[in-house]
């Protein structure tokens, strides 16, 4: 008895074959931009964790840190520039 092997070799070829190399050039490409995007990405959460760029101290970011809300007789702060209401 003569068993055939599970993967059978064909002659007939690869289905389709891009000799000009068109399709390679688009993949690296696309493949270039989202290296580029993603290494932007890890540099901008970088410099987050390390603290650049951030003008801001970690007590600024609570609500009613600053202490003139809620206070009787005082002004909350204002921007630069702006107007103050009599």
């Amino acid at each position: 008895m003569h068993s055939e092997p599970a993967t059978e070799s064909r002659a007939a070829g690869p289905v389709f074959v891009d000799t000009s190399g068109r399709r390679s050039k688009v993949l690296r490409r696309i493949g270039i931009a989202v290296g580029v995007g993603c290494l932007g990405y890890a540099v901008v959460l970088g410099m987050a964790f390390m603290g650049i760029g951030t003008s801001l101290d970690p007590a600024d970011l609570l609500p009613f840190a600053n202490g003139a809300q809620g206070v009787p007789g005082q002004q909350p702060p204002t921007a630069p520039g702006a107007r103050q209401l009599p």
